[in-house]
Formats: C-alpha cells, sequence, structure tokens
C-alpha cells in the first residue's frame, strides 16, 4: 500500500547526473520501503497497529549521482501517521450487569448505566458505542441509548411493570460501534443484564366492582347475608362476609 511520496530537487544541471537522485530508507524497514527513483513510500507488512503505535518516523536519505557513493546526499524524516480503523469491538467491563426498578412506576427512568471500553480513535465513529437489546424485551418495557459524554449505556425502564407478573426479567445487550467491523476475526460482544422488579404494598382488590344481595326483612343482627370478596395481589388470599 502506497502511504506517501518524498519530493526532492537539485539545483545543478538537469543535464548531468548530479542531479540524478537515488532515494534510500535509512530505518522502518521492517514496515516500509522506497522506491529508489521516485521516491513512494509503500508498506511492507500487514502487522501495523494504530492501538499500539500510531506514528512512525523514518529517516530518507537522498543521494545525488545515481546513488554513487562519491554523490552529495541529504537525510530528512518522513512521519507516518496510521489512520484508524475500526478493527476494535466495544468491550464490556462487567461480565454481567444488575438493575432494579420499582414496580407500576409510570414515568420513563433510568435504571442502569453499562460502561464499556473501545481502543478505536476516540469519538470517532469506530469508537462511539451502540447499544441493542437482542433479547428480552419483545413486550418492548425498555430502551436502550449511549451517553454522548461517557460512551455509556443507559438502560431505561418506559412502562410500568407489575411485581406479581415479572419479578425478575432477563435482558441481552450487545455493545457495537456506528462504524461496522473490518480488518479482524472480533465480533460484537452480549452481556447479559438482571431487572429486579421492588414490591410495592398495592393494598387489596375486590373482584369485582359491585356486588347485590337479596336480604328478608326483620332478619336477626348478625345474620350472614353474603359475600364479597377481595384479594391481595402480593399474598393472592381472600377472605369477607357481610
Amino acid at each position: 500500500m502506497v502511504v506517501g511520496k518524498v519530493n526532492a530537487t537539485d539545483k545543478d544541471d538537469p543535464k548531468t547526473d548530479h542531479v540524478r537522485i537515488k532515494f534510500t530508507l535509512k530505518d522502518g524497514l521492517e514496515h516500509f520501503a522506497i522506491n529508489p527513483d521516485t521516491g513512494v513510500i509503500t508498506t511492507v507488512s500487514n502487522t501495523l497497529d494504530r492501538e499500539t503505535k500510531d506514528k512512525h518516523m523514518v529517516t530518507v536519505e537522498i543521494r545525488d549521482l545515481k546513488g554513487a557513493p562519491n554523490g552529495l546526499s541529504n537525510t530528512a524524516t518522513a512521519t507516518i501517521t496510521l489512520n484508524d480503523i475500526n478493527d476494535n469491538p466495544p468491550t464490556f467491563r462487567e461480565t454481567s450487569f444488575k438493575a432494579t426498578t420499582p414496580e407500576n412506576k409510570e414515568e420513563e427512568h433510568l435504571i442502569l448505566r453499562i460502561p464499556v471500553d473501545d481502543k478505536d480513535l476516540n469519538t470517532t465513529d469506530n469508537w462511539v458505542s451502540k447499544f441493542v437489546i437482542t433479547k428480552g424485551n419483545e413486550n418492548g418495557y425498555f430502551r436502550i441509548d449511549t451517553d454522548p459524554e461517557t460512551n455509556e449505556g443507559r438502560l431505561y425502564v418506559t412502562k410500568p411493570l407489575d411485581y406479581e407478573k415479572t419479578k425478575n426479567m432477563e435482558l441481552m445487550i450487545s455493545a457495537q460501534n456506528e462504524a461496522e467491523l473490518k480488518g479482524t476475526t472480533a465480533q460484537w460482544l452480549s452481556v447479559p443484564v438482571n431487572v429486579a422488579v421492588t414490591d410495592i404494598d398495592e393494598g387489596p382488590e375486590f373482584l369485582a366492582p359491585t356486588v347485590a344481595f337479596t336480604v328478608d326483612e326483620n332478619l336477626p343482627n348478625g345474620t350472614i347475608i353474603g359475600t364479597y370478596k377481595a384479594i391481595d395481589p402480593e399474598t393472592k388470599s381472600s377472605d369477607g362476609n357481610m
């Protein structure tokens, strides 16, 4: 791959070998090569890693008389900066996460922040995280977005949850990037998230909103005329006489 071109000039007579310049790379040969006639620098290695070293300083020698030992020479430093590609997926700082939420809370609310790390270039699409709930949100109780300041995932409850029906919910969340992965065999990573719903004492509820009884006149005090049942959502028990 071509990474750049070194230009050189010589003020001597253009009709002589005094202006016939040869380019030579004096170091960095494990990664780069230079065309001796054109000064074009190319890569000779596929092990260049921006996350390990983002800039390489190489010394270029130019020598007239076509590079003859008695030719006049000069050296300069070429700085080669590596561009970032998305070859590192976000990684979760924990292997699993837990969150709690009160039942029956009406408004949308944040229940968990999910921190991740990414070795790619900060603030670029290769680094910015994009979170996806891949399992457990079939009923749409949750949503997730990315904090633009910290790059964390923010998990929200979007509608009321009932403790008696859903004491615990298991989600699977994937951390991705705005850009697609390339130049790597790595895959997007996922993490399990357990959401526990906390119980709130809701009080008993009548099984029917209204009930009617027929009563004979002149019944003695304390006579049972019927049963009006109510149930406690927490205990599931019911009892009551009239």
